[in-house]
């Protein structure tokens, strides 16, 4: 795990501490060594914290399907300060969607195939729409990162 070297600095520094005051020698800056222990315990909970979220982030995923018709239909709005990457699912099994910015159209659209899905990233203050030939079909989004899904 990610935080054990930093356990361990800590560990033999407090150990360290231990054996000076059992010898009963004097630590001019027993403040700084204090300090020292809170620092470097504190690293460790950070670092842990940091690789737990990078290796456990939820999924969330849009759980009612968004029909996309002939006309460009919103899809995912980023109001948040940086980029999104999302996957968009075509949960049809027999037409293409086409997915891009506002004003999308068949002819430039990027393809999301029948039963497939496409990783798309969604800049900040952007948006995702989707069009189709004919008639309408379902997709749903999802995204790794917390929360992002309204």
């Amino acid at each position: 795990m990610a935080d054990l070297p930093k356990l361990r600095r800590y560990a033999d520094l407090r150990q360290s501490v231990d054996e000076l005051l059992q010898q009963g020698r004097h630590i001019y800056s027993c403040d700084t060594v204090l300090l020292a222990e809170l620092l470097l315990q504190l690293i460790a909970r950070l670092d842990y914290f940091i690789t737990v979220w990078q290796t456990q982030q939820y999924v969330m995923a849009r759980t009612q399907p968004i029909r996309i018709g002939t006309e460009p239909t919103l899809i995912y709005r980023n109001s948040l300060p940086y980029p999104i990457t999302l996957e968009v699912f075509n949960l049809d099994p027999a037409q293409t969607v086409f997915i891009g910015q506002e004003g999308v159209t068949v002819s430039g659209g990027v393809p999301v195939f029948p039963e497939s899905g496409r990783r798309v990233t969604v800049e900040p203050g952007k948006s995702l729409y989707g069009i189709v030939e004919a008639g309408e079909v379902d997709v749903r989004i999802m995204s790794t990162v917390p929360s992002l899904l309204g």
